[in-house]
């Protein structure tokens, strides 16, 4: 299989076949939910606000869980869920040829190569442009990089009135059109990206849940614990109540913060590019 992973191929791990049911430890899990970041979010704390005796519901957490999964796919440049992307790329001399050079694609985790077009503006068509589908045979996708890998041969499938399905006529058609080293747009590749709802894995669901419940902890806490201390005072006698909860739930959002940093680190590090540097010097 070279252009997609489908039902035998899993984003994580990576190259891996079709497993069947998990055993001891489960790798994947669902897209969580606001019960599940409720839970998180408010375990040990009071559903109910002081001053006005409102009730925290599970609804209140659905806004925190929908800008968690946008703030996170915008964050680290990924999909979450299943979403189809159009990629438009340049073309420059040699690309698809001898050098078989790759194409990042974007957005990951990259699943699935839906197509890859060569678009030429300006033929003598009914539409704007001329385009030439690749074979589905010919693309290889890992990593969310994306080669074309033909060499010698052709294969009887003809779609978007390509001109060839041969090896030696893509190199032809390219060439062809005689336009210089570099077209722009010319290559537009549509591809899948995302977890399957059921195959996520459980560090990416916990990502999420510790997205959403920071957010909403942030906003909900100064409305639980308006107050940190209690004075109660009758004729002589005093007594006076001072509780360590700012400090306490301060200390709390910290350490969801470096829950955040640490769990993104790992993702980006399995899915995506990571460059590492070190300085020397004074």
């Amino acid at each position: 299989m070279t252009q997609s992973y489908g039902t035998q191929y899993h984003t994580y791990p990576c190259f891996s076949e079709e497993m069947g049911p998990e055993g001891a430890f489960k790798r994947f899990t669902a897209f969580p939910g606001p019960a599940e970041v409720y839970q998180m979010a408010l375990f040990g704390i009071p559903k109910v606000a002081p001053l006005t005796g409102e009730k925290i519901t599970q609804e209140m957490v659905i806004p925190y869980l929908e800008s968690a999964v946008t703030e996170i796919e915008m964050s680290l440049g990924m999909s979450l869920s299943p979403v189809t992307h159009f990629h438009s790329e340049d073309r420059i001399e040699g690309v698809f040829e001898s050098n078989f050079m790759g194409i990042r694609l974007q957005s990951w985790p990259a699943t699935e190569i839906t197509a890859v077009r060569l678009k030429f503006p300006h033929s003598n068509t009914a539409t704007p442009y001329q385009t030439y589908t690749i074979p589905s045979n010919w693309i290889y996708l890992r990593k969310n990089k994306m080669n074309i890998v033909a060499a010698i041969g052709a294969v009887a499938v003809s779609t978007d009135n390509s001109a060839s399905v041969s090896a030696g006529g893509i190199f032809t058609y390219i060439s062809g059109f005689g336009r210089g080293a570099y077209q722009p747009g010319t290559i537009e590749i549509v591809y899948k990206a995302g977890f399957e709802h059921d195959k996520m894995p459980s560090s990416v669901a916990d990502l999420i849940k510790t997205w959403a419940a920071h957010r909403f902890l942030t906003d909900m806490l100064p409305i639980l614990f308006p107050t940190s201390s209690t004075n109660v005072s009758i004729d002589a006698v005093s007594q006076g109540v001072t509780y360590n909860i700012p400090q306490t739930l301060a200390q709390r959002l910290e350490l969801m913060e470096k829950k955040k940093a640490e769990l993104s680190a790992a993702l980006v590090k399995q899915f995506s590019r990571t460059l590492k540097t070190t300085y020397f010097g004074a």
